[in-house]
């Protein structure tokens, strides 16, 4: 998954008025030289300050400052202390000049024959934390090196270098250089522009069609896109950044389908949500559930109402995995620091915003979405903001439901008591019990009923511990089945949920057994591929003892161990295909297996990158690294679909 590092455009909110000035004034104006031979950085930053009596500059200790001025007078200053206090006579207006060099490296950036990549976390800059500033910068980097940066383009490419300018921010730019091919389209007043390694500038096209596509999309939903390019970074660290209106991608992903389509989409989504509207992370991170429902779930139900269901039920079967422990309130959400988090933050809330939209239609719902973005763009903003905007674009009192599927953690489960059809002459009568056996929901569904005369839907309305519904039926009731397109989430009811990859890798309880044969290496790849499945350092087991099971190996040791923990091996078509597989099942106990099995050492070795990338599916099968038979198994039926006789 994507890993985000966020810059964003904000002002001042009433909370943080005592702090942030509004008489104050702060503009860099940054000429920067950087040298991917020497893996050195050169920085002139001429300051303008106004609105205070001490400047105080964050820098990075493996910078050297070699001068600074204020007023055009220079100071003496201790070049060991960070941060660096530059006192000022006055708060009135001044000019303060810093010039520092440096070959920094670590904490994520890079100097070197790759290019360069400085991200605004790095602390290249001295920057003046908690406070918004202005900036220009220009930057240089000698040939067969370019250059983009963070900020909105001014020129690009001249003798002087490139330029970037941009206002109202609390970070430092984010510089990338590189042995780039550039690309370009505009989209209305808006530069799309491609930054990738010249044998990878034939995707160039691609990226720049999808990303204008999504930029159409997204304006007509939200509002006018927040900046005047978007660019779009290949370089070699084996990430995913997202920053306002850039994004920086893994040159070894670049190719896969995934990154030109929902990945892309994502991150020009959070050009609005997450960077033109900061987060209130004291209150709750929204803005990665609302990206991931205004792009990879509307690319899925795009596509087809099929494939938005698939995906509601893909986070509700990840939802199922989730260990008791990490069902938290989808408010303590701050960020992704592990699988679980994922589950809560991106697809509970972006199933949170599905089922709004249902609450509201879709017209009201969008009215919302323009609301929050009008009133809350260049702020920091919180789930508050979201339901005040929510209710005044539909005139409603909210509060029910942010309470419950904001702040309390969980998740209905509904069991369906007593069906049956009752004959009154020529019509029938369908009564059934709706029962929540949890906590009690405020819910909106929908129940299919099968008739001789075809498909009908009913609403049903829940509130209570236990709901008795009726309705009159023209036909003999042939099926009901509760909530069949998947569109609330809850747990998933016995028979609709099966076994995947997470049950095991989210569960703290999972042992692992590794079945190894004469080959030396494979239990040594073995244990690393199972730590990075688990994400923690594994201790084996070989008690087979009931509970959820990796068990990683060879496929003929493999198929001893199986057959001594009495599972049985699925269809010859997964298990005999490829270099490598993977698959889950369950045990009687009902906890989940999943087998890693391996034609040899190198095959197995092959999946230490790909395989944990797969964690929603229930098989998988692999030829080298590269994936190909894959899906979930079949579901056995539903304790909330009742046939009738």
């Amino acid at each position: 998954m994507m890993v985000l590092a966020r810059t964003f455009f904000a002002t001042c909110i009433f909370v943080a008025a005592l702090s942030c000035a509004r008489a104050e004034t702060l503009f860099h104006d940054l000429h920067v030289a950087i040298n991917p031979t020497s893996g050195s950085l050169h920085v002139e930053d001429r300051i303008t300050v106004e609105g205070r009596d001490t400047l105080r500059l964050d820098l990075r200790a493996d910078m050297a400052i070699e001068q600074v001025v204020v007023d055009g007078a220079t100071i003496t200053f201790d070049t060991s202390k960070r941060p660096l206090r530059v006192p000022l006579p006055t708060q009135a207006r001044h000019k303060v000049t810093v010039r520092y060099h440096g070959t920094p490296v670590g904490q994520g950036l890079f100097i070197d024959e790759r290019g360069a990549y400085l991200p605004a976390g790095s602390g290249w800059m001295a920057g003046y934390r908690e406070r918004q500033f202005d900036f220009r910068l220009r930057v240089s980097v000698g040939s067969p090196y370019r250059v983009v940066a963070t900020g909105e383009v001014e020129s690009l490419g001249s003798d002087n270098g490139s330029v970037f300018t941009a206002t109202r921010v609390l970070d430092p730019p984010s510089i990338f250089a590189g042995r780039f091919a550039v690309d370009e389209i505009r989209r209305g007043n808006v530069r799309i522009m491609t930054w990738l390694p010249k044998a990878s500038a034939s995707l160039s096209r691609r990226y720049l069609d999808n990303a204008a596509r999504y930029l159409d999309v997204l304006q007509a939903r939200i509002g006018v896109y927040p900046h005047r390019s978007f660019h779009i970074v290949a370089g070699p660290l084996p990430v995913g950044l997202g920053f306002a209106g850039l994004t920086y991608i893994s040159q070894r992903i670049l190719h896969l389908p995934f990154m030109q389509t929902r990945s892309l989409a994502h991150e020009i989504a959070h050009s609005w949500w997450g960077n033109a509207v900061g987060v209130d992370y004291r209150t709750g991170n929204w803005a990665e559930g609302l990206t991931t429902y205004m792009a990879d779930y509307a690319l899925a139900r795009t596509t087809s109402e099929a494939k938005g269901k698939e995906m509601r039920l893909g986070w509700l079967r990840d939802y199922m995995a989730l260990p008791a422990e990490a069902d938290v309130a989808v408010r303590s959400f701050r960020s992704k620091t592990h699988d679980a988090a994922q589950v809560i933050g991106y697809n509970k809330a972006a199933f949170i915003f599905h089922m709004l939209e249902q609450e509201l239609t879709r017209p009201v719902f969008d009215a919302g979405l323009r609301h929050f973005w009008t009133t809350e763009q260049g702020r920091v903003a919180g789930w508050e903001q979201l339901e005040a905007a929510f209710e005044s674009a539909s005139g409603r009192e909210l509060g029910w439901f942010f309470d419950q599927w904001v702040d309390a953690s969980g998740a209905p489960d509904l069991s369906l008591v007593a069906p049956r059809v009752v004959a009154d002459g020529t019509r029938y009568r369908l009564e059934f019990k709706l029962v929540q056996t949890g906590p009690v929901y405020r819910l909106k569904l929908q129940a299919s009923v099968v008739t001789d005369h075809g498909t009908q839907w009913l609403p049903v309305e829940l509130a209570d511990r236990v709901t008795r519904l009726s309705f009159d039926l023209e036909a003999p009731a042939r099926r009901l089945t509760i909530d069949p397109a998947h569109d609330v989430f809850r747990r998933l009811a016995p028979g609709e949920s099966t076994p995947i990859f997470r049950d095991v890798t989210l569960d703290s309880n999972t042992a692992v057994v590794v079945a190894a044969g004469p080959d030396p290496n494979v239990e040594r790849v073995a244990v690393q591929l199972a730590e990075r499945l688990l994400r923690r350092q594994v201790k084996l087991d070989s008690s087979l003892e009931p509970g959820p099971l990796l068990a990683v190996g060879l496929s003929g040791p493999l198929a001893a161990v199986l057959r001594a923990a009495g599972l049985k091996a699925p269809d010859p078509a997964i298990t005999a295909a490829g270099s490598a597989r993977a698959w889950t099942t369950r045990r009687e106990d009902g906890s989940t297996v999943m087998v890693v099995s391996a034609d040899n050492s190198a095959a197995l070795e092959g999946l230490l990158r790909p395989l944990p990338h797969y964690r929603r599916y229930g098989y998988v099968v692999f030829d080298g690294p590269r994936a190909g038979l894959r899906g979930v198994w079949p579901s056995t039926g539903s304790a909330l679909d009742h046939r009738f006789d």
